[in-house]
């Protein structure tokens, strides 16, 4: 696991924990469940000395923060903080900066819990698209451009994808992008059209589209109806690693003009 400071959440464990927990509760999971969760999870770094260690200095500071923690968890880090095996592991260079970061730990620990802090809970998106729907959006509309015509949307899928949260799980659509000078009367001239390539993976026509930005333009696209268009050849498969190198952003569609 890295290291790259004395902070106590500076190592892959304390980070880790910091984000899988408040994941949890923006999930809406109850304080209970983001706690057995959290530890359930990470059963085989709890069997790791140092690991351990960690992960139990970065709970108990990100449950303190949330006003959630608990005796148990305050316990168990209170007695690594007094026994000070953490700073047999710190060089002489750290080991000074190190052991101010646990002092400022076991103080926060030892004062009183501040007021439960209220987490936002984030709602899985579902994107209502299906495969082979075809729809259109004035390039104007939707990106900084002055260029006339339409982006052309041919949908090929729709996955799950943990972009935002792990365990979220929002459903996002996979299309292949082309430009238009206006909408055709009939769906079939898109197939005349050239596929837009994805400037991500260079090698892919697909596009997988993030949540992000899509409410504040999804009332300009318009349906142009099912057609099952003709696709470019590409493997079929769709990995995970496949999902990271042709995912976009739709503050970048203006790229694509």
């Amino acid at each position: 696991m890295g290291t790259w400071g004395t902070g106590i959440f500076q190592n892959d464990v304390a980070d880790g924990v910091k984000t899988a927990y408040i994941s949890k509760l923006r999930l809406g999971k109850s304080d209970k469940e983001a706690f057995e969760e959290t530890i359930s999870e990470n059963a085989e770094l709890l069997s790791d000395n140092e690991d351990t260690v960690d992960f139990w200095f970065a709970l108990s500071s990100v449950m303190y923060d949330h006003g959630r923690l608990n005796e148990e968890v305050r316990r168990k880090a209170m007695a690594l903080l007094d026994s000070d095996n953490d700073l047999e592991r710190w060089d002489e260079k750290e080991y000074g900066k190190r052991k101010n970061e646990l002092e400022k730990l076991k103080a926060k620990l030892c004062s009183e819990s501040p007021p439960r802090k209220k987490v936002a809970v984030v709602k899985r998106f579902e994107c209502q698209w299906k495969k082979n729907d075809i729809y259109f959006a004035e390039i104007k509309a939707i990106c900084d451009s002055e260029k006339e015509g339409f982006f052309v949307f041919c949908v090929c899928d729709t996955v799950g994808f943990d972009a935002r949260i792990k365990g979220l799980g929002d459903i996002l659509p996979i299309t292949y992008l082309k430009i238009a000078p206006n909408i055709p009367y009939d769906l079939k001239k898109i197939d005349d059209l050239p596929f837009v390539m994805n400037r991500r993976d260079r090698k892919d026509h697909r596009f997988l589209w993030l949540y992000d930005g899509f409410s504040r333009i999804r009332s300009k696209f318009i349906l142009g109806g099912s057609y099952d268009f003709r696709r470019p050849v590409e493997k079929a498969a769709m990995t995970f690693d496949d999902k990271l190198y042709i995912m976009e952003n739709w503050r970048n569609i203006a790229r694509y003009v």
